[in-house]
């Protein structure tokens, strides 16, 4: 793999790795969600209705996770944690440990 940022050093990659058969990667994945109260067009005058509305928003954010295959996902600006992001993520496999935001306690 060849890294386009002159300061980053790359350590190993998945592809390239000499792992043993019983070895397994830790892969992980950060999604900043956009809560949706904060996806409005108001916030986000030049973006299309569409790209705001929270069912096509949340198609495409479990596509993103579902794809990534990641081990770990990291979700920051997230809000109708039971409604919807708790029951995708169980679906999907994943366990989740949440925190309210100081400044927003309503945002996970």
């Amino acid at each position: 793999m060849e890294l386009n940022c002159p300061d980053w050093t790359l350590l190993q990659t998945r592809a390239g790795a000499e792992a043993a058969p019983d070895e397994h990667f830790l892969t992980f994945l950060s999604l900043h969600a956009l809560a949706e109260r904060r996806a409005t067009a108001a916030n986000f005058p030049l973006v299309h209705a569409s790209s705001l509305h929270a069912p096509s928003r949340h198609t495409r954010l479990e596509a993103e996770v579902r794809s990534s295959g990641a081990s770990l996902v990291a979700l920051q600006d997230i809000d109708g944690y039971e409604r919807w992001w708790a029951p995708t993520m169980k679906r999907l496999g994943y366990d989740m440990a949440v925190a309210p935001r100081s400044d927003d306690p309503g945002v996970l």
